[in-house]
């Protein structure tokens, strides 16, 4: 406990992926670790990011749940995995072969990633979860919009990014999607929620 107390409490375990101009000349190429590696989150972590941030991720363990079942948020981790039939939604995004050992995943960023995140229902159930959370977390979309960079990325929107979003929230409703079901929907969609910095 101690170790692992003063490991993530060190200087080097927090630091985030930004740096600066003098380190980048100094070591261009990260090989002294002055700055985080920026990486993408794998399915798990993002999917369970997702509904957490739809104020839908149930964190208590007990019984796998199928991942594709409607009703089944709990963690992914907790998820069943066949071996003869791996489900589409992790292999979409670079899940290893449960019947081989894989020491390592391999990374790859394909279109049909993004278009699960554009058409998915498990993902457009959550942005209409997570328009609901934003739009009883305050009176105003402004206050609003600066609740959800909080809630998705940690921190506030910029001036222009607050302007879009404004100005995209006076657009009609799309395929039965509400202007703040589609908002929550394309903030999802960012890289900025499927990359840790």
């Amino acid at each position: 406990k101690r170790l692992v107390r003063e490991l993530v409490l060190s200087a080097t375990y927090r630091q985030s992926s930004s740096g600066s101009a003098a380190n980048a000349q100094l070591d261009e190429a990260n090989e002294n670790f002055w700055r985080m590696n920026r990486r993408r989150l794998g399915i798990e972590p993002f999917r369970d990011a997702v509904l957490s941030v739809a104020g839908r991720l149930v964190v208590e363990d007990g019984r796998s749940e199928k991942l594709d079942d409607p009703a089944a948020h709990k963690r992914t981790v907790y998820s069943q995995i066949s071996r003869r039939e791996l489900n589409k939604t992790l292999m979409l995004f670079d899940y290893p072969d449960a019947n081989v050992h894989a020491a390592r995943r391999s990374t790859s960023t394909t279109p049909t990633q993004k278009l699960f995140v554009m058409n998915s229902p498990f993902i457009i159930d959550q942005a209409k979860s997570l328009a609901n959370r934003l739009q009883r977390s305050a009176d105003g979309d402004a206050e609003r919009i600066r609740n959800a960079y909080e809630l998705l990325f940690a921190r506030q929107p910029e001036a222009e990014e607050a302007a879009l979003a404004l100005d995209f929230l006076k657009q009609p409703a799309v395929q039965g999607l509400s202007p703040w079901e589609q908002l929550a929907q394309a903030l999802l969609a960012t890289n900025e929620m499927m990359w840790l910095d």
